[in-house]
């Protein structure tokens, strides 16, 4: 089997090599990893570069640099450069253990969907944003078939939906992955899979877990009843986080 995993990356010399050894941890699948870099101005493209170096023979590593610090244009990107069908989006602050990856790829491509997602766990030990992931994966699978909504940190989908959907809209500031799976549920069947990945809790540890909260519920309101949000006035930066 093969697949193609896009990481848009922006200041992720941190968080990268936890990602990075958790996909070399795999051996059943023959891996392209694109990393997609928003010019950082930290040591991640020494880290893309150190760990091409160590890579096991299933897996390969491209590092592409972006002009634009934006994660929308910096996944089209990606995707545009990827040689397999099948995709996985995942954010930098990521780490999926070897069998829930080759699992995802299974049961994607088994079941023929257009697009898809997961369900979350903390990559630190912390009740409080294990928590939060559990009652977000109860809103996804709640929305799965309503209005179909997932974050960035893990979508899976196909070159060909990409293509058929226009991939992801770089004037979106916030919430582009929903309306990215929004498009791609239009050209087949979506899914959420009670598959783990983990991601970094730093967010919450650096705005405090009641102010993300209530700004994830502002967020949901706000782009269901005004449309999709291209403003700045909710900030939501990329790549400042440690």
């Amino acid at each position: 089997m093969k697949v193609s995993l896009v990481i848009p990356a922006l200041n992720e010399e941190r968080q990268l090599p936890i990602l990075l050894n958790s996909i070399f941890s795999c051996r059943d699948l023959e891996i392209e990893v694109i990393v997609v870099d928003g010019k950082s101005e930290d040591g991640t493209i020494r880290v893309i570069d150190e760990a091409r170096g160590r890579a096991p023979k299933n897996v390969t590593i491209k590092s592409l640099v972006s002009d634009k610090r934006n994660v929308s244009y910096q996944r089209n990107m990606g995707a545009e450069a990827a040689k397999n069908e099948i995709i996985i989006f995942l954010d930098a602050d990521t780490a999926i253990h070897p069998d829930n990856l080759r699992r995802l790829v299974e049961l994607f491509g088994a079941g023929k969907y257009s697009a898809a997602s997961c369900r979350f766990e903390p990559l630190e030990k912390d009740w409080r944003a294990a928590a939060y992931y559990r009652i977000l994966y109860f809103f996804h699978k709640t929305m799965e078939k309503i209005s179909p909504y997932a974050v960035g940190s893990c979508i899976i989908t196909r070159k060909e939906t990409i293509n058929r959907c226009g991939g992801f809209d770089p004037t979106i500031r916030i919430n582009e992955d929903a309306n990215f799976v929004s498009k791609a549920r239009k050209c087949g069947k979506f899914k959420i899979f009670n598959i783990p990945v983990k991601v970094s809790s730093r967010r919450f540890k650096q705005h405090g877990y009641f102010r993300m909260g209530m700004q994830y519920v502002w967020i949901f309101l706000k782009r269901t009843v005004f449309g999709e949000i291209r403003d700045d006035k909710i900030k939501y930066e990329f790549g400042k986080y440690e």
